[in-house]
């Protein structure tokens, strides 16, 4: 009777030990911080390289009606607010906040903030 009340409690007591995590699931934070403040000089015809890092999926879907997804409201939340200028076909013109160009070849998009 005495050996099965030890082997119950081992049972229980390792049970505990898993559903806590004190085994040694143990994560270590990132050491980068989320924002960076650059106070050198602009340097003219600069390029700015954005990265974005989520555990959702892009889908570059940039309608407001079609776009329900976390990571791609995120990113084309700064294309809002009148941005580009558009005609009546929803096609981006010259003459908004930044133009955009693309290039279908490399599959890219190219802002140019005025």
């Amino acid at each position: 009777m005495n050996k099965k009340w030890v082997v119950k409690s081992t049972l229980a007591l390792a049970t505990a030990l898993m559903v806590t995590g004190t085994v040694g699931n143990s994560v270590t934070a990132s050491k980068m911080p989320l924002e960076y403040s650059n106070h050198k000089k602009v340097k003219k015809g600069g390029t700015l390289h954005v990265g974005y890092s989520s555990s959702g999926v892009f889908k570059g879907v940039f309608s407001d009606v079609l776009r329900v997804d976390g990571p791609t409201s995120d990113v084309s939340q700064f294309g809002d607010y009148n941005l580009f200028r558009a005609n009546a076909d929803h096609k981006y013109t010259k003459g908004g906040l930044a133009e955009v160009t693309f290039d279908q070849a490399q599959k890219t998009a190219t802002v140019k903030i005025k």
